[in-house]
């Protein structure tokens, strides 16, 4: 919550400022405000580093601004890679156990895919990622998330997850129902739908990359090529695991939208306090999916017993008391080693 009000604030902040600074440039320059600066990287590496010249103690802003920009960078790529890497653990969860080689191996392939943005024509690559995939596929991604969890997995069974890990009261002080109704319609209904009109209205807008300058129908080609690829991997993959169910299409259906049996929290102690609560939902959750219980204590007693000596030692006992009906010659435990 307070990072959610922090947000808009900063938002509702850094829009007096920017309107602000386009305002006192018109002024100063004699021309219209939407000619001074498109949004984009024209407005941060143009319009604020002239903005900043204006002030007094002119390099000290700029100092400021160029390490509120880099720390602005970082804090995205923390998100992003992140992402990226749990995405990569629940799918293989293998990696799990290598974690650090899996972040370093994502945080290389990222370099590499970043450095065609350093070259002479990075600019312009940038504006058509900026243009397709920072627009519509993010409202795209945004109406499916909303209708995927408040439509078919359920609004108020993500409350209640939600509810299972934060606890009743939010920092302690706001009960969760207060903003639990909130959610719900924005969720819902609010959400999708704005998404949605926002969408619309920007196709409506539409006049593509290639009557600018600098650009030709390739980069708009490009461009709808980035779009499509977030569209049909969402759309393709659900058809996928639609088809590799059994049944009729209701049954493939029914199953798709089914939880695996992975599917809670991923470690035991937390599956069990879910328990209760998901059984309102599913009788067929696990709470010890891959049996780790079990390992660590067959793992524990293995070390008790190595750890003690001589015929204290239970492997030593056991392993005396099996091989008692065979030769002591052959086994050298038995009877006549203990007489």
């Amino acid at each position: 919550m307070i990072v959610g009000f922090g947000n808009c604030l900063t938002s509702i902040f850094a829009g007096f400022v920017i309107f602000s600074y386009l305002g006192h440039l018109s002024y100063i320059l004699g021309v219209p405000v939407d000619e001074v600066a498109t949004s984009g990287p024209s407005l941060a590496f143009v319009v604020y580093p002239f903005a900043v010249t204006q002030l007094p103690i002119a390099p000290l802003w700029s100092i400021l601004f160029f390490l509120m920009l880099l720390t602005l960078a970082v804090d995205s790529e923390f998100v992003l890679v992140e992402t990226v890497v749990t995405s990569l653990m629940d799918k293989f969860p293998k990696l799990r156990e290598q974690k650090l080689p899996t972040v370093i191996g994502v945080c290389v392939v990222m370099f590499l895919l970043g450095l065609t943005l350093t070259t002479n024509g990075g600019i312009y690559m940038l504006e058509i990622m900026d243009t397709y995939s920072g627009g519509w596929g993010v409202l795209f991604i945004a109406i499916f998330e909303c209708i995927s969890v408040a439509w078919i997995y359920g609004v108020f069974r993500f409350l209640d997850d939600l509810q299972l890990m934060v606890g009743a009261r939010f920092c302690h002080c706001v009960p969760f129902v207060v903003l639990k109704f909130w959610w719900v319609i924005c969720w819902g209904c609010v959400t999708p739908v704005l998404c949605a009109i926002i969408m619309i209205f920007s196709w409506v807008d539409y006049t593509g990359l290639a009557n600018k300058a600098h650009y030709n129908v390739y980069a708009d080609l490009i461009g709808w090529g980035m779009t499509l690829t977030i569209i049909l991997s969402i759309i393709g993959t659900a058809i996928y695991v639609v088809v590799r169910e059994y049944g009729n299409i209701m049954e493939r259906l029914r199953g798709a939208f089914s939880p695996t049996t992975e599917w809670g929290p991923a470690l035991v102690k937390y599956r069990q306090e879910a328990e209760n609560h998901t059984m309102k939902y599913t009788n067929t959750f696990v709470i010890d999916v891959h049996h780790t219980e079990s390992r660590e204590s067959k793992g524990s007693e293995i070390m008790e017993m190595s750890t003690v000596g001589g015929i204290e030692n239970k492997c030593y006992i056991i392993h005396g008391e099996e091989d008692n009906n065979r030769p002591n010659a052959e086994n050298g435990v038995g009877p006549a080693m203990e007489q």
